[in-house]
């Protein structure tokens, strides 16, 4: 039985090894695709440009670049007083860090009352807004988010609000290529945090808003089918995992013939 198992698990284990490895690649295509389009655009023949950024390279040569607070609104959050029971359970949505994981953010974990909004430096976005996580020194430090609902959002958030020049999920796919950049070079403590005075002085890459139209259905319509293919490969696994577990309890148990 040990001999059996073993000969099987092993091949279980290998396909499983094999589907990991491609999503990883299926992961590293979609950073491409987001990369290729928020920075180089969609016609490969248009004349480029040094962008004067490091980290970006070169750009179209028609396309813009500006500081983060010349397009945009920048705040951060607040937490009203946990000691006061009165703030909280309410109805006003606030967000944390860990809400923020690169999604449309519709419903959050915790409320607050009209009385934690009014006594405490406590900000309402509007739908729309891209918020930031700023602290933490997992994976969560860098994400960004986009809210779907009016919410408040605590003193660990930065909140952005952009101007007509640019479209909020253009910015959240270039904040999507920043990530590394942004976790990189943004620490200013011991405590692997960024500032909203940090974000701020961020170079964003500003195309017509045209173009961003297209980038950004470009985007989404690649990443969908990426989305779908690893959604694909995460089943299977999840299939072959229960297959193993069957296995190993039909061949103990007596169930099955071992040769």
């Amino acid at each position: 039985i040990a001999n059996f198992l073993d000969e099987k698990c092993t091949k279980i284990k290998q396909a499983i090894a094999q589907k990991e490895r491609l999503i990883n690649l299926l992961q590293e295509r979609k950073q491409i695709v987001i990369q290729t389009a928020v920075t180089k655009g969609l016609d490969s023949d248009v004349p480029m440009k040094d962008s004067g950024v490091d980290w970006i390279g070169e750009i179209p040569k028609h396309w813009k670049v500006k500081k983060l607070n010349y397009v945009a609104k920048i705040d951060s959050g607040a937490t009203p007083d946990r000691s006061r029971a009165n703030y909280w359970n309410g109805s006003i949505p606030w967000v944390k860090t860990g809400e923020v994981k690169y999604n449309i953010i519709t419903n959050t974990e915790e409320y607050i009352t009209k009385a934690g909004l009014n006594n405490a430096a406590v900000k309402i976005a509007p739908i729309g807004t891209i918020l930031m996580a700023m602290y933490g020194q997992g994976v969560t430090r860098g994400r960004v988010s986009i809210l779907d609902i009016p919410a408040t959002y605590n003193q660990a958030c930065c909140a952005m609000n952009f101007d007509k020049t640019v479209l909020t999920r253009y910015a959240y796919y270039f904040f999507v290529f920043s990530y590394s950049y942004i976790r990189d070079s943004g620490n200013e403590t011991s405590q692997m945090n960024i500032s909203t005075g940090y974000i701020s002085s961020l170079k964003i890459i500003i195309p017509s808003l045209k173009e961003q139209k297209k980038i950004v259905k470009h985007i989404e319509t690649q990443t969908t089918k990426i989305d779908t293919a690893i959604h694909l490969q995460r089943a299977q696994i999840e299939q072959l995992q229960a297959y193993q577990r069957s296995l190993i309890d039909s061949a103990v148990r007596g169930r099955i013939k071992v040769v």
